[in-house]
């Protein structure tokens, strides 16, 4: 028998100056069964406190001395909405931790499930790490939803990156339920671990997709005697979206991995922005316009220092003398961050007026390092 997978949250608190742990679980409406609590202590039991969504308190913890932890299985289904715990150390210095599993409550029903990894287990400075969180409910991805991962090295120094599904950077597709980002934080060799929580609610929604047979390249057009020739509009792929009604909150852990070579000391700048993958330029009566996708400072984290955009009437020339090709004024335009949000913020936005008709407009981006002379270092 195959059965369900279990969804789950964990929370540890390392207790020095509180001495209380709290917090909440959401249950939703696609969990319920076998849900079970476990608390964990490092030095002596502490006070467990719980309240289900009605607000009745719940005290019959099973209490295992010998293997410091303390447990309770809800019978049934659990209360569909926002369980309430608080835990009491009673000693100082004390390391507490609250994991909440529970089960799908219908067969016919999957719960949605998030599941965690890097791009590879062991990994030498400089390269980058990948981290990638699959947000699913069954087969169906699950987008808008804010995906957090938390890096902690093995001396304790923890690292928290907000998870992008926005088809750049370290994201290969967007709005495919499959969020990631580039990891450059290292703080020391040695192994990492990797948490990842997802919440979602009336942003999120559920998607299928159903693609175009034809899988040949869209040519948005063409130039003729230096008039420009548009094809019509790409053709859009079919897709149904459906809106998800309630909150939900879910925890994974994923696979460690191990660094070498990570030098002492702070580290330099050596990570250029990503690329920009979705350059578009529309006509808007005498005005070219450009949007993309915000790239960050170090590939898809921070922000980048400013944007370079040049344009002429020959790409080849273009790209082997850009330097010298005419430089668009962007003065005016701040660099954002990349951001999981809806379409429109993640949009830089500049316009050129249309002197010819026949303008390429490739884009760089460029970001200041300091080097050991106090020079500024520019990637492109």
């Amino acid at each position: 028998m195959l059965m369900s997978p279990r969804s789950h949250f964990r929370k540890q608190g390392r207790l020095t100056d509180s001495l209380q742990l709290n917090n909440t679980v959401l249950i939703d409406s696609t969990l319920g069964k076998d849900t079970f609590f476990l608390v964990t202590w490092s030095k002596q039991a502490p006070a467990i406190y719980l309240r289900d969504p009605k607000g009745t308190q719940i005290t019959n913890f099973a209490m295992d001395m010998a293997s410091k932890m303390a447990y309770l299985s809800i019978p049934g289904t659990a209360q569909v909405g926002i369980w309430t715990y608080n835990l009491e150390a009673k000693v100082n210095s004390e390391i507490l931790t609250i994991t909440v599993t529970s089960r799908a409550a219908s067969s016919s029903v999957p719960p949605i499930t998030v599941n965690a990894r890097v791009n590879t287990d062991t990994n030498s400075y400089p390269s980058p790490m990948i981290v990638y969180a699959e947000v699913l409910q069954g087969y169906t991805p699950i987008i808008g939803a804010q995906v957090t991962a938390t890096i902690e090295s093995s001396s304790g120094k923890t690292e928290e990156l907000v998870l992008l599904d926005n088809g750049a950077g370290a994201d290969a597709f967007k709005d495919d339920g499959t969020y990631s980002r580039y990891f450059t934080a290292y703080s020391e060799n040695g192994r990492y671990s990797l948490k990842v929580r997802a919440d979602g609610g009336t942003n999120s929604a559920r998607r299928s997709l159903r693609h175009s047979s034809s899988r040949a390249a869209y040519i948005p057009g063409w130039v003729v005697d230096r008039e420009i020739q548009g094809n019509p509009p790409r053709p859009k792929m079919t897709e149904d979206t459906q809106p998800i009604l309630e909150n939900f909150s879910r925890t994974a852990s994923g696979s460690a991995f191990v660094m070498s070579n990570v030098p002492n000391g702070p580290l330099p700048d050596l990570y250029p922005p990503s690329q920009i993958t979705d350059l578009q330029a529309t006509l808007e009566g005498e005005e070219i316009s450009l949007t993309w996708t915000a790239p960050g400072d170090d590939y898809d984290v921070g922000t980048v220092q400013q944007y370079i955009i040049r344009t002429s009437e020959n790409i080849i020339d273009l790209r082997d003398n850009f330097n010298n090709s005419h430089r668009v004024d962007t003065t005016n335009l701040k660099p954002k961050k990349p951001t999981p949000r809806k379409p429109l913020p993640l949009n830089q936005k500049i316009s050129q007026k249309k002197m010819q008709p026949t303008y390429s407009l490739p884009l760089k981006v460029s970001t200041t390092a300091i080097s050991t002379q106090d020079c500024p270092t520019s990637h492109k």
